[in-house]
């Protein structure tokens, strides 16, 4: 695996094609929507529930809002067994409400260049 996120920055992946009539499966998931601050500890969501964000504004929600990265990912292998997706396609931007202020290359649980 890389090092890096970066790591396969502008590489290209050859075509693929699925023959038969058989069904083909895939999982496309979009933003993961969690902050990891140090290694080790919890992810935790980054979304806009804060009162800056005015009609988003919501209350945490204890069992869904502080494990939604752990129920998807349940949910999804829960899932596999059944449909057997062929590949997981990720159509997150994976950035954050505050912005990403690090620099590419750093390591995963940099908050900023400080």
């Amino acid at each position: 695996s890389p090092e890096h996120a970066t790591d396969y920055n502008g590489v290209s992946l050859p075509d693929t094609c699925f023959f038969g009539e058989d069904e083909h499966h895939v999982f496309i998931i979009g933003d993961w929507g969690g902050v990891l601050y140090a290694l080790g500890k919890k992810t935790i969501p980054a979304d806009h529930r804060s009162a800056l964000f005015g009609d988003h504004h919501r209350q945490f929600v204890v069992g869904a809002d502080d494990v939604a990265q752990l129920n998807v990912a349940y949910w999804m292998s829960q899932r596999a067994g059944v449909s057997f997706p062929d590949y997981v396609l990720n159509m997150g931007d994976n950035f954050y409400w505050g912005g990403v202020t690090v620099k590419c290359g750093a390591p995963p649980a940099s908050c900023n260049d400080v």
